[in-house]
């Protein structure tokens, strides 16, 4: 009993961080980034024992180095003081924070038990969203205060959408069930958690939500290591899946008069825009100045003519492009360098025949909020980063599995 007790003490805080950070983030920021302290500090000495990843020690180093030049750089053109510390936070201890984290966490759990706590995220993340929503139709906006400041609700005219941040987390979520549905073993419940992620992706509003489901699947069926048995089996997958959408289409229009079909439509139009015209905007102006510092970086805390932000003017959705500006081409790349090892980890392990459910859970979920990042600041807000360290920690973590890399 006391063993017991023992160790849920001991995972309590691990549990409280994931809660807030996956269902609610951003909307207790304080008591998140105290939580990640101190689960920080109470997986240090399983790392300190232990010891890190030669890879991920690499990493950190030249993030770290980039980082500390370029702040350098950017104080010297007139950064201001508040611009270096989110930076130094942001992208130096948040990171080195969630890292010690993970790999203390996954010294101590197995991948099995992750995905069961995910899968109590997703399904509280769910219900969140279905509170945001009745608690707004009901009694506006100062209801839901507590999820989002300014949140808004939009359901008209056969399109629904929501501000909410839990969207962020269940891009990762959705892309990694859909890619490995079979993590979950009891059919009923994995196909009610995938309708309502996917009910969820479409009312939601958001283009990089809606992306993931589609991501997932693809992941999940290319990369699978498929037998000519298993194909047929992946065969039928995809055509259950397309009943399914369009079961779950039918759903929304027949119940809530949300039509799907316009939904998407909206889709395809705001991708072929560049992610709307603000981040068209942001693009444009950004493009232009990584062509006046040539490429070679104008430093942390410095911004283009685009103001996006008037508290904070030199960040910016369009994540990557405004890196290659901060700091330049070859600092973008040591940035970019741990996921590209990543992926291309992932692919080499693909070719070999040893990609497992895990693996495709992650990697599904990393591609997704990839490719959102490419057009939302997910990365630089310490709330949503577990989404892009947790599957390049495991990755390198592996070290049985992966040491013929």
């Amino acid at each position: 009993m006391l063993k017991y007790l023992t160790q849920v003490l001991y995972f309590l805080p691990f549990f409280l961080l994931g809660l807030l950070v996956v269902v609610v983030p951003n909307s207790f920021q304080f008591m998140s980034a105290c939580l990640l302290l101190l689960c920080s500090l109470i997986s240090l000495p399983l790392v300190y024992k232990n010891g890190l990843s030669f890879w991920i020690f690499g990493f950190l180093l030249i993030s770290w180095l980039v980082t500390s030049v370029y702040i350098v750089v950017g104080v010297v053109a007139g950064a201001p003081i508040q611009a270096v510390l989110q930076v130094v936070f942001i992208y130096m201890i948040s990171p080195s924070l969630w890292i010690v984290v993970f790999i203390g966490l996954l010294y101590r759990i197995s991948m099995s038990s992750v995905v069961k706590a995910f899968s109590v995220y997703a399904i509280l993340s769910v219900l969140s969203i279905a509170l945001f929503f009745f608690l707004f139709a009901k009694f506006g906006a100062e209801a839901v205060s507590a999820f989002k400041e300014g949140a808004n609700v939009n359901v008209r005219d056969g399109y629904s959408g929501a501000t909410m941040h839990v969207y962020g987390s269940l891009i990762f979520l959705t892309a990694a069930f859909f890619s490995a549905p079979d993590l979950i073993q009891k059919a009923s419940v994995r196909w009610i958690l995938l309708m309502c992620l996917f009910l969820s992706a479409i009312t939601s509003g958001r283009s990089a939500l809606i992306l993931a489901a589609p991501i997932g699947i693809m992941v999940n069926f290319f990369v699978r290591s498929y037998s000519l048995e298993t194909l047929k089996s992946a065969l039928f997958y995809l055509a259950f899946i397309s009943f399914f959408f369009f079961f779950c289409a039918w759903f929304l229009f027949y119940f809530y008069s949300i039509d799907v079909a316009y939904i998407i439509k909206l889709f395809f139009e705001e991708i072929s825009q560049g992610g709307g015209s603000a981040r068209a905007g942001q693009t444009s102006a950004l493009l232009e100045g990584i062509n006046s510092n040539y490429g070679l970086g104008a430093g942390h805390g410095i911004g283009v003519d685009y103001i996006r932000s008037t508290d904070f003017p030199w960040r910016y959705e369009v994540v990557w492009l405004a890196t290659i500006f901060r700091v330049g081409f070859v600092g973008a790349f040591l940035y970019f360098l741990p996921f590209a090892l990543y992926a291309v980890g992932t692919f080499y392990l693909w070719m070999k025949g040893r990609v497992d459910s895990y693996d495709r859970f992650l990697f599904g979920g990393f591609l997704a909020v990839f490719v959102a990042s490419t057009t939302n600041p997910y990365v630089e807000a310490f709330t949503f980063q577990w989404m892009y360290v947790l599957p390049v920690c495991y990755f390198f973590l592996k070290d049985q599995k992966y040491k013929s890399l």
